[in-house]
Formats: structure tokens, sequence, C-alpha cells
């Protein structure tokens, strides 16, 4: 069953690959990357949606207590999305876009992209990314 607000920690499921967010080998630390990983059950799988102003939310990893943020704030497309310290920057901050089903898109404040995966890669360990919305699968997510 799939959940159109997610409330408490969910996992992020890419509808392109299937494969769930997390951060690479369980790191703890700022500007570890976000991947993309098989469901193992690990907490660097688990993330909080907290509500932020307007809309939009911070989004929170359950195994660092970190955020999910871009990379130097960069607005460019392909740059990598990251774990950090809550510092209330925009790049910190996310909106749901709905789909269709139960698919959203998550744009990102400070560059208006939206989440997605190196080149559309099914593989594990593949970078998270943000990128222009572009209607492509791996920009879809679901929460569960």
């Amino acid at each position: 069953k799939w959940r159109f607000i997610p409330n408490g920690a969910v996992r992020i499921r890419n509808l392109n690959s299937g494969k769930v967010l997390g951060v690479s080998n369980m790191s703890t630390a700022d500007s570890a990357n976000v991947v993309q990983f098989a469901d193992s059950g690990t907490a660097d799988h688990l993330w909080t949606f907290l509500p932020d102003a307007n809309g939009y939310f911070r989004i929170k990893n359950s195994n660092s207590g970190k955020v999910l943020a871009v990379q130097n704030a960069s607005t460019a497309n392909s740059a990598q999305v990251q774990q950090y310290t809550d510092t209330g920057s925009t790049d910190h901050l996310w909106r749901l876009r709905y789909s269709s089903g139960p698919n959203f898109r998550i744009q990102n404040l400070n560059s208006g992209k939206v989440l997605g995966v190196s080149n559309m890669s099914t593989a594990d360990s593949a970078l998270v990314v943000q990128y222009d919305d572009n209607g492509t699968a791996d920009h879809l997510w679901t929460f569960f």
C-alpha cells in the first residue's frame, strides 16, 4: 500500500529502478553521497519528511540524522545529492509534485530541479542527482 503524504520514517523507491534512496556505505558524515540501493531494511533507507514553510519539506535520514541536500547548493543538472547537517539552506528544502498513482516528483527549492538517478541507472549504488523535470521514469518516486 502506498502513502500519499509520507508520515513517519518511510522508504523512498524509484519507479525506474525499483531501488530505494540510501546513503553510500551507510555513512553518517556530511557530504556523503545519496545513492539508490536494493531495499535491505537498513536504517539509511529510512527517511522522515519534516514540514517546513510553504509546502516544502526537509527530508531527514534515520541513520545519520542529516537531511537531503545538493552538493554545494548547485543549480546545475546532474549535481550530486548528498546528506548534510540541517542548516536551513534552500537546497535542503524539497516539495512533492504529484504525478499519477502513487508516484511523485521531489523538487528542490533552490534549483527547481527534481530528484533523479544518474544516467537513469538501475544499478545498486548509482548516484542520486538533481535534473530538469523532463518526464523520465527515474524522476518518479513512491513512499512505503
